[in-house]
């Protein structure tokens, strides 16, 4: 929120007021928010498999983005692990 804050040309606690004061305003906020993640777990998706053949030398970028997609965009990265007994 700090970077939407600045390039807005206010404060933290001034983009936070208004987002208490302004329901349509925080809708805004929270869908290009979301917007933002997608193409930045787009981005990192795109840059996991153009380092696939890498990884042999240096493993250590294919986890780094492997963690950043579990973070970014959970419901397509997740680890599933199936617990249901047959």
């Amino acid at each position: 929120m700090r970077t939407a804050a600045h390039r807005g040309g206010i404060s933290q606690r001034t983009l936070y007021d208004r987002l208490g004061q302004n329901a349509d305003f925080a809708a805004e906020v929270a869908q290009a928010r979301k917007i933002g993640r997608e193409r930045r777990a787009d981005e990192l998706g795109e840059k996991l498999f153009e380092s696939a053949e890498k990884c042999a030398t240096d493993p250590r970028f294919t986890t780094a983005c492997i963690f950043a997609l579990k973070n970014l965009d959970p419901e397509n990265w997740r680890d599933n692990y199936d617990t249901a007994a047959e």
